[in-house]
């Protein structure tokens, strides 16, 4: 009962935006968008408009990056910690539901403005755990981490769509060339101390 009206709040939204869709070129689906809907809600429900469309564009990304659909990023292992946890994911605030199906389709028709770039990592911490990622801006309790090799296309891509006063700042010194372990955290990475490296990301 409660997965079916949860499919159902999702579909309503996906059918009041269908005009929109086809005018955009858009392939808007209730399947789709109820995965991406999902990922929203288990996330960053609790991070606002904002976070939830940081988290939205990061899986759109994936999915640009890869040819794959939002379902295969999304429910593919080791990329959203909500889904590679083994316990039952029940939503429970179907307030938070709508509100994430709004955010969904909003990103899918990139009718709000994308505030990560190109990021395709995210997560809850001050420190990267990627190999060759740099922080690029932390948005409520979220950091968000583009590749080396994308810098460039981030930077250039919001020197000429934000004005210089709003751009976000890309921080040069969380790179990582390894996976973060248990116990580096108070080692330093790359010769950087912990205490310096954290009062620098602080800064961001």
């Amino acid at each position: 009962m409660l997965e079916r009206l949860l499919v159902t709040i999702v579909a309503s939204f996906v059918s009041l935006s269908q005009p929109l869709a086809h005018q955009h070129g858009v392939d808007l689906s209730v399947v789709q968008t109820k995965c991406l809907t999902e990922a929203i809600y288990f996330e960053s429900r609790g991070e606002g408009v904002a976070g939830s469309t940081a988290v939205a564009y990061v899986a759109l990304n994936r999915a640009t990056d890869s040819g794959g659909s939002l379902c295969e990023v999304i429910h593919k292992p080791g990329q959203f910690s909500y889904y590679n946890r083994h316990r039952k994911r029940v939503v429970r605030d179907l307030d938070s539901w709508s509100k994430a199906a709004d955010v969904a389709v909003n990103t899918q028709l990139h009718l709000s403005a994308n505030p990560v770039g190109d990021a395709t990592m995210y997560n809850n911490r001050k420190m990267p755990t990627w190999r060759d990622t740099r922080l690029y801006r932390k948005i409520n309790h979220h950091y968000f981490y583009v590749k080396e090799a994308q810098l460039d296309h981030v930077n250039s891509m919001t020197a000429m769509t934000e004005p210089s006063a709003s751009r976000p700042r890309v921080i040069p010194i969380a790179i990582t060339q390894h996976k973060v372990r248990r116990g580096d955290t108070r080692k330093g990475i790359r010769g950087i101390p912990y205490h310096q490296r954290k009062r620098m990301l602080h800064r961001s």
